[in-house]
């Protein structure tokens, strides 16, 4: 029995297909080994499979941005159950979409960039792509609590960049 609709189901195998080569070059990114990196990107794709209903299913910047996170953090668990460090890049929010109109949108993206990946995945996932606290969540494999936890903590990290620009 398939979890996913005979419609659903090729729109999955569409994105997979676009995307797997991507993930898996993030996930052998992270953790130096192409076995480990698949196991990563299969991973990645059930936590996919749990909230598919919700996500764009078009191929672009944003659906790009999600699989790359859910990726990231898969590979990032993985490799902390093994007691290893964790080196991450500088620029992890690459991809641009909109945000409201009165937001100087170019600075908004630098702001989010100064911020630890943990704060800039929930900003991304929740004022960006538009996800509700449950999905990010489940996405991130982490508590409600956490979530909220982050979101309080980037949006006052996120305040005080803002502010010393300002100056």
């Amino acid at each position: 029995m398939s979890l996913l609709k005979k419609e659903q189901e090729e729109q999955f195998n569409n994105l997979y297909s676009h995307y797997v080569k991507l993930m898996l070059w993030e996930a052998e990114r992270i953790l130096g080994n192409r076995e480990d990196a698949e196991d990563v990107v299969q991973l990645a794709f059930v936590k996919i499979l749990k909230f598919f209903s919700k996500i764009d299913k078009e191929i672009g910047p944003r659906t790009a941005k999600l699989f790359m996170v859910i990726t990231r953090n898969t590979a990032i668990d993985i490799k902390r159950r093994r007691k290893e460090t964790v080196e991450l890049p500088d620029n992890i929010l690459s991809g641009k979409n909109e945000i409201d109109a009165f937001i100087d949108k170019e600075a908004f993206y630098q702001d989010i960039s100064k911020l630890r990946y943990e704060l800039r995945d929930v900003i991304y996932l929740r004022y960006i792509e538009g996800y509700d606290v449950k999905t990010i969540s489940k996405i991130l494999s982490v508590s409600l609590i956490t979530v909220y936890k982050r979101l309080n903590q980037a949006k006052k990290e996120l305040k005080k960049i803002m502010e010393e620009v300002d100056i």
